[in-house]
């Protein structure tokens, strides 16, 4: 890989405007380009300034990224930052984009008031800042991990002797699966107790625990807004290994206040998760089993009521020959 000096020169800004007096707004999250996933790694990240030789290898634009700091920084580690970012992102290489360099000014205005009646004053404060912006890329022929990620999901339900489909879900990994109906019963049910959804590492990495009486560690209660019932709370119990052990839910919703429901995870002897028992007040107990493929990813997770079937969510991973479909 060929290593870049990190210096800027001679490179017009392509960020320029001037700078008014606008009200504040709230932050908008930058979007990603593209829905490929591009899990985080640490591997080196290439730089590539303007006016050097673009990329020869086909990409996939993954995201824009920006970074702004005063004046005076250097901006050899602002293009550091970048670089973190996009190893943050999933992505092998940032073009630079340009860099913008203006002036803030903060005025404060003061009322006084006193015996020789009401006076003003003004002051101001000017503040110079930088800011740097890079285009993340994704090298197509270094996604090799593709066939790993699940492209769709489909949830069935059983009637009579068969399978129906109830819904079908495109996953963004950056962003909610997008669910063809949105809502409906099965699906929203289904929700209520999805694990990825109640119980994900990131939501669990965000709880506050304390030791419980059992010896296991406890989380708050807390709500998904994302769930059909957000007024419902959640608390995770979790094992000495991190792993979690079970969940109850409380229904806060006035005509069942005070009932609880739990989910109790199983899992093999190497810690992954092969089914749940969840207990409701609505459907009785439900059993879940997950079914493996033979390189033993879920293919499938099978809801049983009664030794019955009752849903089935079934995961369609993408090939490798898939990459096609995130070309921009």
């Amino acid at each position: 890989m060929k290593i870049f000096p990190l210096f800027l020169l001679g490179f017009a800004p392509l960020l320029t405007g001037c700078l008014g007096l606008l009200p504040a707004l709230q932050p908008v999250p930058e979007l990603r380009l593209s829905a490929l996933p591009t899990p985080p790694h640490n591997r080196p990240v290439q730089i590539i300034f303007p006016g050097e030789a673009p990329p020869s290898r086909p990409y996939v634009k993954i995201k824009v990224l920006s970074a702004k700091r005063s004046a005076g920084y250097p901006t050899t580690n602002i293009v550091k930052e970048l670089a973190d970012q996009a190893q943050r992102e999933g992505a092998d290489a940032i073009l630079v984009l340009g860099k913008n360099v203006y002036a803030q000014t903060d005025v404060s205005t003061t009322t006084t008031v006193d015996s020789n009646g009401v006076s003003t004053s003004s002051s101001s404060t000017t503040w110079e800042w930088q800011d740097l912006s890079a285009l993340a890329i994704k090298y197509t022929d270094n996604v090799d991990y593709l066939a790993d990620y699940v492209r769709e999901m489909r949830l069935l339900q059983w009637v009579d002797t068969g399978w129906q489909t109830a819904a079908t879900g495109s996953v963004q990994y950056a962003a909610p699966t997008i669910w063809l109906p949105s809502g409906g019963t099965w699906l929203d049910l289904w929700r209520l107790y999805d694990a990825d959804l109640i119980a994900s590492e990131a939501l669990k990495a965000r709880l506050r625990y304390t030791d419980g009486h059992d010896g296991l560690r406890v989380s708050n209660w807390y709500s998904v807004p994302a769930a059909p019932r957000p007024q419902r709370k959640y608390r995770l119990h979790l094992k000495p290994d991190g792993l979690a052990d079970r969940i109850e839910i409380r229904l806060n919703y006035p005509e069942k206040a005070g009932l609880r429901e739990t989910v109790r995870f199983q899992y093999d002897s190497e810690g992954k998760i092969v089914g749940r028992q969840i207990d409701t007040q609505a459907w009785g107990r439900i059993e879940e089993h997950r079914i493996f493929d033979e390189k033993g990813k879920v293919g499938a997770v099978e809801w049983t009521r009664g030794e019955r079937p009752f849903l089935r969510m079934d995961h369609v991973y993408y090939t490798a020959d898939d990459i096609r479909l995130f070309h921009n």
